[in-house]
């Protein structure tokens, strides 16, 4: 029986320094994610807060938890240099597969992201085309009066307009719809004329 005799290698000591500033730096993400996990919590309950402002607090407290926990265990995790660079890669692959199959359609009113596949058609290119009538509900476009909202967000574009009184009892005199216009899948503000 032929038995050889190689010397195993031993496994790489670390300083004490070292070893004391991984285990401060794991004690640190520990922290990191309680107080994460806190703000959050803490967020849920707030209720003159808007929905869209936690839920975009939260993402992005949550978001700071995660990278900081990932470039942890990247770098300082208390496991063999193969695993923590593997993981990572397998991370870091994920993420740009995502990014490649994955578009960002929009936010809800919550500020929630809406995904789609790359190669679906977008949203506004299945709308039909809007069908116009001419004729129907002309409206003198114009003539302006004081009391016109004409442009994008109102005079000055600072989305308010003091000098007008609307008559507050809509039962005995309810506002009239006087022409309406398909935009499509535009964005917009109304115009009062």
């Amino acid at each position: 029986m032929i038995s050889s005799e190689c010397p195993t290698p031993e496994p790489r000591q670390l300083s004490r320094g070292a070893m004391l500033f991984r285990q401060l730096a794991a004690l640190g993400l520990f922290v990191l994610w309680i107080a994460a996990l806190a703000i959050v919590a803490r967020l849920v309950r707030k209720e003159d807060w808007d929905v869209g402002m936690k839920v975009g607090i939260s993402s992005l407290v949550i978001a700071v938890a995660l990278l900081v926990s990932f470039l942890w265990f990247v770098t300082l995790a208390p496991v063999s240099r193969s695993l923590r660079l593997g993981v990572g890669g397998v991370c870091l692959v994920l993420g740009i597969v995502l990014a490649s199959v994955l578009r960002l359609e929009g936010v809800d009113g919550s500020l929630t992201p809406k995904f789609a596949l790359r190669w679906a058609p977008k949203a506004d290119s299945q709308l039909a085309e809007p069908e116009i009538q001419p004729g129907v509900n002309q409206v003198d476009l114009v003539t302006t009066t004081p009391n016109d909202f004409p442009q994008f967000l109102g005079p000055q574009r600072m989305q308010i307009y003091d000098a007008i009184e609307l008559d507050a009892d809509w039962d005995a005199h309810p506002p009239q719809e006087v022409w309406r216009r398909p935009i499509g899948a535009g964005w917009s503000s109304f115009a009062a004329v």
